[in-house]
């Protein structure tokens, strides 16, 4: 299907610099035209990779919950941790969709965040409870995979550190 989804949003940033851009007159509209381009780049982004991401993702994810739940069947101390192993037991039981489509791997991968959510909240009841420690290394591993992921994402502040970058870089041109 032309034109693609990406070569539809390259038209707007093309619009946004050539023909809106050169009629915007105040510094906030300047600088909200760099932020739409910058959002655009991100989509664009996320476009070109946004089906990896979530196969990788969904990938970790299942490999985690089953880390947990080898750690929890593993050591008698942990069975008061067993009622995470069931929900986790149900979404490891489906099978992966089997499909490229982002709405499916989305799907999957809120499902898999659900479960994963859940076991860190039954490790986050038991603390640093002695007899617990075999759970520490899986803990760790959930903790960092999370900041991972949330560390890959656009924030406000991106946008708004740019645009404090483009007011000095603007300012020092001209003054």
């Amino acid at each position: 299907m032309r034109p693609t989804g990406i070569e539809a949003l390259r038209a707007i940033q093309t619009a946004l610099t050539e023909v809106i851009g050169p009629e915007l007159q105040t510094a906030f509209a300047q600088d909200t035209q760099q932020t739409l381009q910058m959002l655009l780049e991100s989509v664009i982004a996320e476009m070109d990779s946004a089906a990896s991401d979530l196969l990788e993702d969904n990938g970790t994810l299942s490999s985690l919950l089953e880390d947990f739940r080898a750690a929890v069947s593993a050591n008698a101390n942990n069975r008061e941790l067993s009622g995470a192993i069931e929900e986790i037991d149900e979404s490891l039981a489906r099978p992966d969709p089997g499909s490229f489509a982002i709405s499916e791997l989305a799907a999957r991968n809120e499902e898999l965040r659900a479960a994963l959510e859940k076991a860190v909240r039954a490790l986050e009841g038991v603390g640093d409870d002695p007899g617990y420690e075999s759970l520490a290394p899986v803990r760790m591993a959930m903790y960092r995979h999370l900041r991972d992921v949330a560390g890959r994402g656009w924030s406000f502040w991106d946008a708004a550190s740019f645009r404090e970058y483009m007011m000095k870089h603007r300012s020092e041109r001209t003054g």
